[in-house]
């Protein structure tokens, strides 16, 4: 299985950097799907020592993925990278400092989608190709940032369009019991879902929630789901990188258990 080797990370609690692998209640459901929805324009810093081939690349991948980042350059890889030659490229992206714990997972899962755009794009061009990644603040890793060697996978593109997508996403929340459901297909380099959704029992939802069930095998370049509680916080976030097999997963200690957060590739189903 190709993924992630985690060079670098600042991992506490529940907060995982993930290497992916390939039930709920009835009640009532409120389900929005807006496809091919930009997202607001947003100003994300791009620059780097990479060739101006690589750097034009890199700005057409982080244009067309609009993230809320601070930056996002090419460089040399870390000193601590082992297993890559020092004339390698490396990616860096660089998120807010003091957001909400949700707020920064999804900067890093923007981050990874970036890296998998950019990793696909330039596989015909390995001159200008990225080995790695890394995401942190502006004063280096704190908890949950990682430094980590990429690898390209292959993902069959999406044959269906982005509103049948959109509601076999909603199907698929719905059926582990998810309310108030709501999806977006963003404009990005291949197809992304944007997930929020709500739950009225977190305590049963978060440790039966298996990782990449609501995205598995639809082709998407990645997706990213927000789930609230009947009062609106936040319980669970996770943020999918498909061409690189790599995910964020976040959820409230109150609610995970250390069995489903256990650091690896989720167990097929």
């Amino acid at each position: 299985m190709l993924g992630a080797r985690v060079l670098r990370h600042g991992l506490t609690g529940t907060l995982l950097v993930l290497v992916l692998g390939a039930c709920g209640q009835g009640g009532l459901h409120h389900t929005a799907s807006e496809p091919s929805v930009p997202r607001p324009h947003r100003h994300t810093a791009v620059a780097g020592e990479g060739s101006r081939k690589a750097n034009l690349l890199l700005r057409r991948v982080v244009s067309a993925a609009n993230p809320d980042l601070v930056s996002v350059s090419i460089g040399p890889p870390p000193t601590d990278a082992t297993g890559v030659a020092p004339t390698a490229l490396w990616l860096y992206a660089v998120r807010s400092p003091n957001e909400s714990v949700v707020e920064a997972v999804h900067d890093r899962w923007d981050a990874l989608t970036i890296a998998g755009a950019y990793r696909d794009q330039c596989s015909t061009s390995p001159d200008t190709c990225v080995v790695g990644v890394t995401v942190e603040t502006a004063s280096g890793l704190e908890s949950g940032d990682s430094a980590s060697v990429i690898d390209l996978v292959s993902v069959p593109p999406a044959s269906a369009p982005p509103a049948e997508l959109a509601a076999a996403i909603t199907s698929r929340a719905e059926n582990l019991g998810l309310t108030d459901v709501s999806v977006q297909m963003l404009s990005d380099d291949g197809p992304v879902a944007e997930v929020t959704a709500a739950t009225s029992e977190p305590a049963t939802f978060v440790p039966s929630f298996r990782q990449s069930a609501v995205f598995d095998g639809l082709g998407l370049a990645g997706g990213w789901i927000d789930v609230r509680d009947s009062t609106g916080n936040a319980i669970l976030a996770e943020g999918l990188a498909f061409r690189i097999n790599q995910g964020v997963y976040w959820a409230d200690p109150a609610y995970a258990q250390s069995s489903v957060l256990a650091e690896g590739p989720p167990a097929s189903s």
